[in-house]
């Protein structure tokens, strides 16, 4: 069983007198993600008069969609682990250093999340579930490739994905709320869920390997 409100309370805990640095990376995020976004959506009926630009649009904004993922993976995961105060820099060491497995493994996922798609909404949101921990095992095990960190957040994620659900909606109050504060209320958010993710990925990482489905050998690739 999934201690929602344990996690939770341990991302408060680990933000603690460090908030200032996980609210400029969120910034920064937004300041990346929104011109581009701005711009696609006043570019839409162009793009669908030229196709096949707006399929390497498509592959492009998922690539830089990848590297920022894996960069707040690899820096929620370091904040959960560590009570010293972060830096911008961890942000910047994520983007460096796993902005390959990060495109690599994004394109990846969006894939099979649209495959199963394809098929049901339901079908896809489960998917989307059982790959949502491959990020954090990407950035906790460099050189793993993406086939097999996707695998691994499988496993983890077996017999949980209806609990991760509702954990995912106990953040949907937060949401509605940021909402009505015209996204300011984001900039806050985005770090106490991210760091809520990353105590669930290594309570469902030890859950693993003390049940014997996963063990420490098989996050080396």
């Amino acid at each position: 069983m999934i201690n929602f409100r344990q996690f939770k309370k341990d991302a408060l805990s680990q933000l603690k007198g460090r908030w200032n640095v996980p609210v400029l990376v969120t910034i920064l995020v937004f300041a990346i993600l929104y011109p581009i976004s701005y711009a696609l959506s006043k570019s839409e009926s162009l793009l669908k008069q030229h196709g096949e630009y707006s399929l390497i649009i498509e592959i492009l904004v998922s690539a830089l969609s990848g590297i920022i993922v894996t960069a707040l993976s690899y820096f929620y995961l370091k904040m959960s682990r560590t009570q010293v105060k972060m830096s911008i820099n961890d942000f910047l060491v994520g983007l460096g250093d796993y902005y390959l497995p990060g495109i690599l493994g994004f394109l990846w996922y969006m894939l099979w999340v649209t495959i199963w798609s394809m098929l049901f909404l339901i079908p896809g949101i489960i998917k989307s579930i059982s790959y949502s921990m491959m990020f954090y095992i990407i950035v906790e095990n460099p050189g793993i490739s993406v086939t097999k960190a996707m695998n691994i957040s499988k496993v983890m994620t077996f017999g949980h994905k209806s609990e991760i659900f509702c954990f995912a909606m106990t953040f949907l109050g937060w949401f509605i709320l940021s909402c009505l504060t015209f996204g300011i209320g984001f900039f806050w958010l985005v770090p106490y869920m991210s760091l809520s993710s990353a105590n669930l990925y290594t309570a469902l990482k030890m859950e693993a390997i003390l049940r014997g489905t996963l063990t420490p050998s098989d996050f080396t690739e």
